[in-house]
């Protein structure tokens, strides 16, 4: 197939979009000369005043988190983005780098914490897998959320405890809500296909919303720029097919009084395939014959104006099976590096979140909020089904009081002190290869917050934070062996973090607006790999860094005409260690120094809208094993675009392409990303 026609055929569509919306624009001119101009500003087009967003995104909170540190990205964004999946929908963000690794997964940091370091919620349910502290978000479609919120450092506990870097939350469709059902069809030049169907209904008595979905692919295909290596020969990526399938319900039923009960189900499984590395020596021979990811929760909300009540109990369990092969063929298991590793994880827990507000005080309302949590984590492991399993269990305590309050006209204060501890639950048992005993232990950590927000003007907006966040070492962190190639160390200590922020945000006009955020972190306690001395490669984590992470991040979205949106980010990250011995780097791997964002949506017709992007990733350092030090990845561009066309309220047709420049880049050293690909696609609607 050739890779270049699709591109060419979407940049013609657009052109012909274009020129057909112009003589259509010029014939109405014709026919009336008092017509309005089309590109022409017009503020009726604008909202009529923004100062409610809290009110109506998250019903009875303040505004006191606006600015670039809370990013919320909404369906209607998430669908003109093309993304399929949630790191699709926020690697975008040029606070965001996400990459690909060993096990095929899409990590990411945000300004510079990994992702262990950021707090993942699902409707409030924590959403990582205990054993790792993350989650691939690769794998979790984005068809049942309403919107994803991004915070970025400390925050209001508004949205729930965060993490050391900040937090991501999945914010799931609310039942009943239009339309009343949904489906899309798509199909890829790499020859994938995605299906999905949503539907959901208010009947009075109750409403909910279910929707399922899944997409297949034989594989990807890499860029026509890419130069074969003795491992890997260009077109198709090898082992990089995946299958995805998912499933998700939400019931709400209204109770006497301020009162409802809410349940819901989230479920996601697939298998997928692991490219190895395209450079790296070692053989690798993998792929993820199994995986699921789950969620439950009911809760009951209290909604009596001034006073907000929520309870609610969850269970996330995450299973997957890892098969490792003697060779590409994927067929035989019998070296000494094939393997079958069964991972079995579970959550189950609950949180009370309350919140007051007490008026009439000079300055305005004060709030006063709660949230208290309780969790279990549990992870069970073994190489074979008819092997002993390692198991590991702990508790995570959580409670953050706060207090948001008026000291004169347009400057709010807010404090907040976020408690952590972690019960361990691991008296006697063995880890494969490790001769130490283990025991239980009681872990504590503390998280003060404090936050001045000033609003000299009504379209202006400046606030200034500091804070303390904490992150308490995961299960792998503690008791993982890596087939003996780690040595255990249960004693690690939770990492540390200050942040010190300044944001800021002016609404120029109704068509401009402008926000930039200063940030600064300084961590200790790091954990880190090192080898042991008098052993064959081993590794062992153990608190022995510092590191800072300070930069800036900057943002623009200007509406110049009526039908013309345009918007512009960058992101500057200075990413180093404080120690490192005098033959190391103080470079972080893994970490562009800049990146930015361009993009541009028009709408040419009422029934038509044309909209790209273009993303800027500057060059970043990596850890190159064969000269045990830093090497380095370059510069690259990806460019993508979407023609949209609703002839009728009920039908869409779409275009959308990816990586239209056809860029050969690496996110992480041996692993390239996709080339370019072209989906087309339908979707139905009934209201």
């Amino acid at each position: 197939m050739c890779r270049t026609a699709p591109a060419i055929a979407l940049a013609l569509l657009g052109v012909c979009i274009s020129r057909t919306a112009a003589a259509e624009d010029a014939g109405l001119d014709g026919a009336d000369a008092g017509a309005a101009d089309p590109w022409a500003v017009d503020l009726s087009d604008f909202p009529a005043d923004d100062a409610a967003e809290y009110e109506t995104v998250v019903k009875g909170r303040s505004s006191a988190e606006d600015g670039l540190s809370r990013r919320r990205i909404d369906r209607e964004e998430i669908r003109e983005t093309g993304s399929a999946t949630v790191i699709e929908a926020v690697e975008r963000e040029p606070a965001v780098f996400a990459s690909s690794g060993r096990k095929g997964e899409r990590s990411f940091r945000l300004r510079g914490f990994d992702q262990r370091g950021v707090a993942v919620y699902l409707d409030g349910v924590p959403f990582s897998m205990p054993y790792s502290g993350s989650i691939d978000l690769g794998k979790i479609p984005v068809q049942m959320l309403d919107s994803i919120l991004l915070l970025k450092g400390p925050t209001s506990v508004v949205y729930g405890p965060g993490g050391m870097g900040g937090a991501l939350l999945l914010e799931t469709r609310e039942p009943g809500e239009s339309p009343l059902v949904e489906a899309e069809l798509s199909l890829s030049a790499d020859a994938e296909t995605s299906a999905t169907i949503y539907h959901a209904y208010d009947a009075g008595p109750f409403a909910y919303a279910i929707g399922a979905g899944a997409l297949a692919s034989d594989g990807y295909s890499l860029s026509s720029q890419f130069e074969p290596t003795e491992y890997e020969d260009g077109g198709a990526l090898d082992n990089s097919d995946r299958r995805i399938r998912h499933v998700a319900g939400k019931l709400v039923v209204p109770l006497p009084g301020p009162n409802r009960f809410i349940a819901q189900a989230f479920v996601v499984d697939g298998e997928f395939g692991i490219p190895r590395s395209t450079t790296d020596t070692r053989p690798f021979f993998s792929r993820f014959d199994y995986w699921r990811g789950a969620v439950g929760q009911v809760a009951h909300e209290c909604d009596a104006g001034d006073t907000e009540v929520e309870e609610a109990l969850y269970l996330a369990a995450f299973d997957n099976r890892l098969e490792a092969y003697d060779n590409a063929t994927l067929t035989t298991q019998d070296g000494p590096n094939a393997y079958t590793s069964w991972y079995h994880d579970r959550t189950f827990g609950g949180r009370v979140t309350a919140r007051q507000i007490f008026r009439g005080l000079p300055g305005g309302a004060t709030y006063v909020r709660l949230w208290l949590g309780a969790q279990n984590d549990n992870h069970r492991a073994s190489l074979d089904l008819d092997e002993p399993q390692e198991q590991f269990a702990r508790t995570l305590l959580t409670a953050v009081p706060e207090l948001e309050i008026p000291i004169v006209r347009g400057l709010v204060a807010l404090a907040s002190v976020q408690t952590d501890v972690e019960l361990t639950h691991n008296e006697g048992e063995v880890i494969d290869g490790y001769d130490g005993e283990l025991h239980d232990e009681t872990t504590a950590v503390f998280g003060p917050l404090v936050s001045l927000r000033w609003d000299p003007l009504d379209d202006l907006m400046l606030r200034l934070s500091g804070a303390r966040r904490n992150r308490i070492p995961t299960l792998s962190e503690r008791y993982s062996s890596r087939l003996g190639f780690t040595q255990p160390n249960p004693e690690l200590d939770p990492e540390k973090a200050w942040h010190l922020g300044l944001d800021a945000r002016w609404k120029i006009a109704r068509a401009l607006a402008i926000d930039v955020s200063a940030f600064d972190a300084e961590v200790t306690d790091l954990i880190a790999s090192e080898y042991l001395p008098e052993t064959n490669g081993v590794t062992r984590k153990r608190n022995v860094g510092r590191a800072r992470l300070a930069g800036a991040e900057a943002a623009l979205s200007w509406r110049p005409a009526r039908l013309v949106e345009l918007s512009a980010g960058y992101a500057y990250l200075y990413a180093r260690r404080l120690d490192p011995d005098d033959d190391e780097e103080d470079r972080i791997a893994q970490i562009p120094a800049h990146q930015a964002v361009f993009g541009l949506a028009i709408d040419p017709l009422r029934w038509l809208r044309v909209t790209s992007s273009l993303r800027v990733v500057g060059p970043q350092a990596f850890d190159d094993y064969t000269i045990l030090g830093l090497g380095e990845l370059g510069t690259y561009a990806v460019w993508d675009a979407r023609v949209e066309a609703s002839p009728t309220s009920f039908f869409s047709v779409w275009m959308h392409g990816s990586n239209l420049l056809d860029m050969n880049y690496q996110t992480q050293y041996g692993y390239p990303d996709r080339g370019l690909n072209v989906w087309v696609g339908v979707r139905v609607t009934a209201r």
